[in-house]
């Protein structure tokens, strides 16, 4: 029984989710920012040649 509502309890939450993300554009960006702050902030490592700050080794 409580397996149950778990399951359905589950299956409502992620349809919801997936409801917002798809007819939500601004809730979409929202959720996926912090991805492209990740992948701008390797980018940005990459171009400066990849030193690292804290005095440790160079390539």
């Amino acid at each position: 029984m409580i397996t149950d509502l778990i399951v359905a309890t589950s299956l409502v939450l992620t349809g919801g989710f997936l409801l917002g993300w798809l007819l939500s554009p601004a809730w979409r960006a929202r959720i996926e920012a912090p991805k492209h702050q990740f992948q701008d902030a390797v980018r940005e490592f990459d171009e400066s040649g990849g030193s690292r700050a804290a005095g440790g080794r160079t390539p």
